[in-house]
Parts: C-alpha cells; structure tokens; sequence
C-alpha cells in the first residue's frame, strides 16, 4: 500500500473550497519589507548574521522562516585589512627616509570635523603623527598597537601597519637632474653587496 500526502489539502485535513485568489488559500503573499539590521563590529567578508522571524511568511499562519545576511566588504580607499590588522602604505620621498622625518598617518577613527565627508577623503579622519627614524628602508613596516579593527564581540583590537614606500618623481628640471647625477657619484649611494649566503661559500669551498 503506498500512502502519500493529500495534493489538494496537503496534509491539513481540510480544502478551502474559496480560496483568496491572491494567495490561493496559502495565507501568504509575496512582498517586500526594508528593516535595520544591527551589523556588529569587526564582521567580515564571508560571515553571516541570522535575522528571526523575517525570512519568508509560513503557509497558513505557520511561523515565517529567518533572513540571511551575507557580509561582503567593500574596498577601503586608503587601508587594506589582514584579519584584524589593517595596512596603510606611506609614500615617503628619498631624502626624507634619508634623512628622518615625522609623518602623520590616518586611523580608522573619523574626525569629529569630518563626519560627512566621503570615505576617500583624508581629511575624514583622525591621525596619529610616527617618527621615522634616519636611513629607514623601504619595505619598514610600523606598528600602531590598538588602531585596527575589533575582534567580533571582544574589546580586543588588532593593529595599524604602516608600511613604508618610496615616492620616486616622474619629472625633474634641469637643476634637480643634475643634483641626482653628482648625488649618484657620491660614494654612500651604492648600494652594500649581499654577504655570500653558507650555501654559497659552501659551493665555492668544493669548488662547485
């Protein structure tokens, strides 16, 4: 004996023999509602929130299922997040790095002078000032303890990376061209040789 499901009252017993002719005696009907969702800090690309109750309506009065919202990030103008930590590349010029100088690096928290500028705006936001010692190197990396995003539901901030880059200019005049060149003569502006790495010393010992 096979026994299956009623395809008229589907399993409820009873047949609606008028039916709304909308939602065709399944006490639903399709529509859209807009709602505030509370998004908690630090979220990321790939997590999910779970709104009760506003998913679609039950058939017949039964509950309404729930909404799933999933998170995607948009790309930040100036930062580039890592986890919890997120990077600022900070253009520097030659002489500066050379030199040493103090430089003023934007956070994530806006200005209160700021608030309805647009996020690609510095003036936006708060900045810290980091000073760079003499000789640093391109690839030096800064970190700023606390000034990253929160970890989800903790008081744990990750960092801000402030990774240093060289701004090499595209045009000179005659009189800076030609203070580069009797620059590039200067006997500190070559570059120091790599140390021989042990497996090298090892080949030339065998004579490899």
């Amino acid at each position: 004996v096979n026994v299956s499901t009623c395809p008229q009252c589907r399993g409820q017993g009873k047949v609606i023999s008028d039916p709304c002719p909308t939602c065709r005696g399944e006490g639903r009907d399709r529509g859209e509602e807009t709602i505030e969702v509370s998004i908690p800090a630090g979220v990321q690309t790939g997590n999910y929130l779970t709104v009760q109750g506003k998913g679609h309506a039950g058939p017949r009065g039964g509950p309404s299922g729930d909404l799933i919202v999933a998170i995607q990030e948009k790309d930040h103008p100036f930062f580039v997040r890592h986890g919890n930590d997120v990077v600022y590349d900070l253009y520097q010029s030659f002489p500066s790095l050379a030199l040493g100088t103090e430089a003023e690096i934007p956070t994530l928290a806006v200005d209160e002078d700021g608030k309805e500028l647009p996020a690609e705006d510095i003036n936006r936001y708060k900045r810290v000032k980091i000073q760079i010692p003499e000789g640093t190197q391109p690839g030096k990396v800064f970190r700023l303890r606390g000034k990253g995003l929160p970890e989800v539901n903790s008081y744990h901030k990750g960092d801000l990376l402030v990774q240093v880059k060289v701004w090499v200019p595209t045009k000179l005049t005659q009189r800076e061209q030609e203070l580069l060149e009797e620059l590039a003569e200067m006997e500190n502006m070559e570059p120091p040789r790599k140390s021989k790495g042990f497996f090298q010393k090892f080949k030339e010992a065998l004579s490899i």
